[in-house]
């Protein structure tokens, strides 16, 4: 979305609602075996996507990893 603030325009990005499947997918520098046992947040779909510049959690079954989305 771009809107005009006096003589220059301002953009803003949103982020858009994604799902498992979508952010499966993003993870590339793993097999496919490991981006489908990873762990994603549970309230996934109740996140409020129009608010967010990004996802970020952390995995419950190993708690020194995160992911950032």
């Amino acid at each position: 979305m771009v809107r005009q603030r006096g003589s220059a325009a301002v953009s803003f990005a949103y982020m858009l609602a994604v799902g498992e499947k979508e952010i499966r997918a993003s993870f590339v520098n793993c097999s496919k075996g490991e981006a489908s046992r990873l762990n994603l947040p549970r309230d996934l779909a109740e996140q409020p996507w129009d608010d967010l510049d990004f996802l970020g959690w952390r995995d419950p079954g190993a708690p020194d990893r995160s992911y950032l989305w």
